[in-house]
């Protein structure tokens, strides 16, 4: 009974039927209107991963520079570190921004 509330609630617009022993969901074929709204929630979800990544970038190069400040690290070994940070981060950004228009077409085939 839990996990049907849990399903109904989750406004994933399926359809739930217990069947005493199972429970059936029942997933509706996708609309134009769902499709965009899915690739909308997937670009949402590449923003927020961009955004988590920009996070921890910022928070290396304070680590970095906190080492160079603190005469642990050499300067060049800061500016090797910064570089490796940022390359790091545009790699792996792209690599995001590809993954989510892969996956928004995906999801807009018919």
């Amino acid at each position: 009974k839990a996990i049907e509330k849990a399903i109904y609630d989750s406004a994933l617009g399926v359809g739930v039927d217990n069947q005493g022993s199972h429970i059936l969901i029942k997933i509706p074929a996708l609309t134009q209107e769902r499709r965009d709204q899915i690739a909308k929630q997937v670009k949402s979800m590449g923003e927020d991963a961009k955004t988590q990544m920009r996070g921890v970038r910022q928070e290396a190069m304070s680590e970095t520079k906190k080492a160079f400040t603190a005469k642990e690290i050499s300067e060049d070994t800061h500016k090797a570190n910064e570089k490796n940070i940022e390359e790091l981060t545009k790699t792996r950004s792209a690599k995001v921004d590809a993954l989510v228009k892969a996956k928004a077409e995906e999801v807009m085939k018919v």
